[in-house]
């Protein structure tokens, strides 16, 4: 990043002393103390023939404090989401009989790509939060809170998967252990 006069922020920064940072937290109470309220809503097609699944639509709402650039904070929450999706759905890591990972390159490991994202992917901010004085401009959590909003998507998947078992006579209750595969979807489905 360069000032209108070219010269580097960083560069100026250091040479006339500025801080380029704030530190958040001035009271060791607050820290005791920080909510982020947030649900989501999925809806999630599954094929209990082949395992498959596709993520249809996504509904957040999020309390992220006095968001700065809601845009930049919707794009880190639906990244964040979507991260947390492939962990719930891929993020399986497998070994060998010698111990070692089958997944050892981004080229076996199984990410979720821009197909992945759903067509509708609904992210509301709260306008009106619990902020306190203490925090920096109001901030609160962004990037990390939507990871752990995925498993909406997994509830889903156990709504489906129970249905499936319930047209075919099973009422049982079935431990569902992430990630959910396409191999644990056909198992849970077809027992």
């Amino acid at each position: 990043m360069v000032t209108s006069s070219g010269q580097s922020v960083t560069i100026l920064a250091v040479t006339t002393l500025k801080l380029l940072c704030i530190n958040a937290f001035r009271s060791s109470a607050l820290l005791a103390y920080l909510p982020n309220k947030r649900s989501s809503l999925c809806d999630v097609r599954e094929d209990c023939r082949t395992g498959e699944q596709k993520l249809l639509s996504v509904d957040m709402v999020l309390d992220v404090g006095r968001s700065l650039n809601p845009a930049i904070d919707i794009g880190q929450i639906e990244g964040s989401f979507m991260q947390g999706y492939g962990l719930m759905t891929n993020g399986e890591f497998t070994y060998d009989d010698n111990g070692k990972p089958i997944q050892d390159s981004m080229y076996k490991y199984k990410i979720p790509t821009a197909a992945t994202v759903p067509r509708r992917f609904r992210v509301k901010l709260l306008k009106y939060s619990d902020t306190f004085a203490e925090q920096v401009y109001s901030s609160k959590g962004i990037g990390e809170p939507p990871l752990m909003l995925s498993v909406a998507a997994v509830a889903s998947l156990r709504f489906a998967i129970n249905a499936r078992r319930r047209d075919l006579g099973f009422s049982d209750f079935i431990e569902l252990s992430a990630p959910l595969t396409r191999a644990k979807i056909i198992s849970f489905c077809n027992p």
